[in-house]
């Protein structure tokens, strides 16, 4: 669940609530490099976890980090019900599939 903010001369603010207890604030910034990868992550709790991941499969946004294979290598929908964890790393524009945001998450069952 997200949604937008902004207020009169404020950059845009999204408010994405990942399970009514966590909240990730992103807000616009001009001259950030989206494509930018410096191995930073995020870990969130997704109550409806196996939808989750079916969406985020369809968008083509599962991924699975190299340096981790070894403790985390999911793809499938079995495969992240077994290990109750998926990693995504682009955060795209749902219609138009744009590169929004690289900033690999590790989504956890909540």
């Amino acid at each position: 669940q997200y949604e937008h903010r902004c207020a009169s001369g404020l950059p845009r603010t999204t408010v994405l609530t990942t399970n009514g207890a966590q909240h990730i604030y992103f807000q616009e910034a001009e001259g950030v490099d989206v494509k930018d990868d410096n191995g930073e992550h995020l870990a969130i709790y997704i109550g409806d976890y196996e939808e989750c991941f079916k969406r985020c499969q369809k968008q083509g946004v599962v991924w699975v980090n190299p340096r981790f294979t070894h403790l985390d290598n999911t793809l499938t929908l079995e495969e992240a019900v077994e290990s109750r964890n998926y990693r995504i790393r682009d955060i795209v524009d749902t219609v138009t599939g744009k590169l929004l945001l690289r900033l690999q998450h590790e989504v956890r069952a909540g």
